[in-house]
């Protein structure tokens, strides 16, 4: 989630829970920290350290999501924590695809000569990944193995390896959104400067930089999710996700869907909130209550009242 829309998103979930303070009529215990995680093992480090764990909640990006690494071995540290997920579907004939795709083995296959027309021959040429710099990286990490022919030690990759435990990378379509956010970009522009879709002498060598960013941002279509991809005036895509709760049910800590936000929070149910101690109460998002008429404010620093 770009940093507006997480900002928006924290804003939103804060104000939820507000309101439902204010709706319940009784007082709430103080507040606790709030934080923001947004990579692996976002809940650990120095609170836990600390044993400040249970002052924090986790407000968290996609990054963490609703994976189990990052909570791993201390998930009463995260417990309670909210995070969300892109709702995706996934790209029809990809999978296909991209379990035919095969490495280069010798410099020769992805040039013309005898090693192609043996490609041919096989009826792989087409599925030989020459364009792709890191493919080959992939395939050797994969499969244990080393396309080196000087690593007398490593197993030899023979480029027939099979993909067997495969499972389609959550962001593919995205990717493949953005690839047609380009294209369409550059369509538009080429149509604009060039009166047909034929690269004139206006956009040679390259078209600016700056002048495509704007042809992108105005770019309106529908994506391979069959919802409209589109940019705000601040260069954001629009935003679909699964907001979900790390919580404790029954002694198994799980995470839980408790909302939406498509473009703006929406669907938010605090009912299937549960937090740290087995308690529906929201905790409040204020730092502390106002002092009733006549009262002041006793600080405490360090157990010393002051």
């Amino acid at each position: 989630m770009p940093n507006r829309a997480a900002v928006a998103f924290g804003a939103s979930i804060a104000a939820a829970l507000r309101g439902e303070e204010e709706t319940d009529g009784e007082r709430q215990p103080a507040a606790r920290s709030g934080a923001i995680g947004s990579g692996t093992r976002a809940a650990g480090g120095g609170p836990l350290r600390a044993k400040h764990h249970d002052r924090f909640l986790w407000v968290a990006s996609d990054s963490w999501g609703a994976k189990v690494h990052p909570v791993r071995n201390q998930e009463h540290v995260a417990e309670g924590a909210i995070t969300i997920l892109p709702q995706r579907t996934t790209v029809p004939g990809f999978d296909e695809y991209f379990k035919l795709l095969r490495p280069w083995v010798r410099p020769g296959d992805c040039r013309s000569g005898k090693s192609r027309k043996r490609n041919i021959m096989n009826n792989n040429i087409n599925n030989i990944n020459c364009r792709n710099v890191w493919f080959r990286e992939f395939w050797s990490q994969l499969f244990n193995c080393t396309f080196d022919k000087t690593d007398r030690a490593g197993n030899r990759c023979s480029g027939r390896e099979e993909l067997t435990k495969y499972k389609q990378e959550g962001l593919v379509p995205f990717v493949v959104d953005a690839v047609y956010a380009l294209a369409h970009a550059l369509h538009n522009m080429i149509l604009a400067k060039c009166g047909s879709i034929r690269l004139c002498d206006e956009l040679r060598p390259v078209p600016a930089g700056q002048e495509l960013l704007q042809y992108i941002r105005n770019v309106s279509f529908i994506g391979k999710q069959k919802r409209q991809v589109r940019f705000d005036e601040n260069g954001d895509a629009t935003g679909f996700y699964n907001i979900y709760q790390f919580q404790k049910r029954d002694g198994k800590y799980e995470y839980y869907q408790i909302g939406e936000w498509v473009e703006s929070l929406n669907n938010l149910s605090t009912s299937k909130m549960k937090w740290r101690g087995d308690t529906n109460t929201t905790p409040s998002s204020i730092c502390s209550t106002p002092c009733p008429l006549g009262k002041i404010r006793n600080y405490q620093v360090s157990g010393k009242h002051r």
